[in-house]
């Protein structure tokens, strides 16, 4: 989901020292804001670090391209996010792993036997959460509806071009 990879974009931004926007949801306000007063689109070739952010999750923009540069629908699988997650705790069984695996050999994506049984990694900031990043219920849905549902739309017509 778009938002999710803004909350993501915006987490590893701030990791790399990016004070724009003090806080997630000043980012979204003022996206929200931006939007609304028309100061942007939400185009291609955003201006500011705050729209490259967001322009990030905007996958139409990134898929276009690559079409553009010549690569063949058949190359791409495109997957809702939840869906790689819900089974991530089975290599076997998850959908995601296996539509890659037809693609590139049953072998692949398999983590060694040792990595397995690993303690899984915690990294700083795992912590903050979407909820907690944006409490605000409304201006999350706002931004859903506003912005990346019609991204989102847009996506979904141009995969449908390429059928």
């Amino acid at each position: 989901e778009p938002f999710r990879r803004l909350f993501s974009n915006y987490l590893s931004e701030k990791k790399r020292g990016y004070r724009q926007s003090p806080t997630f949801e000043d980012l979204v306000a003022y996206v929200m804001m931006a939007f609304f007063l028309n100061q942007t689109k939400l185009e291609r070739n955003a201006t500011s670090k705050d729209e490259q952010l967001v322009e990030a999750g905007l996958y139409h923009y990134q898929i276009r391209s690559f079409l553009s540069a010549g690569f063949l629908p058949s190359q791409f699988i495109i997957y809702p996010n939840d869906l790689y997650f819900q089974h991530r705790g089975d290599m076997d069984a998850n959908p995601v792993l296996q539509a890659v695996r037809n693609k590139l050999g049953n072998n692949l994506l398999r983590p060694p036997e040792n990595r397995a049984t690993s303690a899984p990694v915690e990294t700083p900031g795992d912590e903050i959460t979407l909820e907690k990043g944006c409490a605000h219920a409304e201006l999350r849905q706002l931004i859903r509806d506003q912005v990346f549902a019609p991204a989102n739309k847009k996506l979904v017509e141009l995969l449908a071009e390429q059928v």
